[in-house]
């Protein structure tokens, strides 16, 4: 629980130093932060936290930093813990094409993943740009090395896609619908998929309250004894700087 606590105090700081930083604002961070504890017959918590940081370098350079962690115990024992954190950059050719470059890590014992790391590029399309619908797509190609709890390893070529759609239905409301798939290119039975499904509300205009719901499928899980499937439904704070 400590490192917990230590990563949620290192995602608080990184948007509170964001937030303090360059007059001219070519910036934007967005700090989420869900925590549930239970007591009594059942003894539940489960907290995750989230920080997207993106940076605009010039009409054509933007980059993006994404962290996250989620965490679980019950009745005093772990029951989920993952990290995660990815870079990101892109190069506008015109005001919808863009050219990507992808790096992250990921680590994830419960799903059998002790280390994930990706890299590659993606050339992007905003197929609607607002204000009141937004979709962007990726497609590229990543490599990705992957070491399993078991001892085991694999590496390998993989096809990207990526879409993010955005509805702000009202000034103050949005759904949102984020999808990626991984495919390996040398087998055909290796593919993630992973979907996050939200609407989020703005209390002012500083907080929001975000309730999601989010699947993270493994089709070929290392061991081969874990679930296909893990889902994560929560209510969040965000803080937007």
């Amino acid at each position: 629980m400590k490192t917990i606590v230590l990563f949620t105090t290192i995602l608080v700081t990184l948007a509170l130093t964001a937030s303090l930083s360059a007059q001219e604002k070519n910036w934007t961070d967005k700090a989420e932060l869900s925590y549930v504890q239970t007591g009594g017959n059942t003894e539940i918590t489960t907290i995750s936290a989230r920080n997207v940081f993106g940076i605009t370098f010039n009409d054509r350079l933007s980059g993006n930093w994404k962290l996250g962690v989620v965490y679980g115990e019950t009745g005093g024992v772990k029951t989920a813990e993952s990290f995660s954190t990815e870079f990101g950059l892109d190069y506008l050719f015109t005001e919808r094409l863009y050219l990507g470059l992808i790096a992250g890590w990921l680590k994830n014992e419960f799903a059998g993943l002790d280390s994930r790391i990706h890299v590659g590029p993606a050339l992007g399309y905003k197929f609607l740009t607002g204000p009141e619908h937004t979709l962007d797509c990726k497609v590229g190609g990543s490599y990705i090395s992957e070491q399993y709890i078991d001892d085991t390893d694999y590496n390998y070529m993989a096809g990207m896609v990526r879409a993010n759609y955005k509805w702000s239905f009202s000034a103050k409301t949005a759904f949102t619908q984020a999808v990626e798939m991984l495919y390996d290119f040398s087998d055909s039975e290796n593919y993630t998929l992973t979907s996050e499904t939200a609407v989020q509300t703005a209390l002012s205009s500083f907080l929001s309250l975000k309730v999601g719901y989010v699947v993270n499928y493994d089709n070929l899980p290392v061991p081969d004894t874990f679930e296909n499937s893990d889902t994560i439904m929560s209510m969040t704070l965000v803080a937007n700087f």
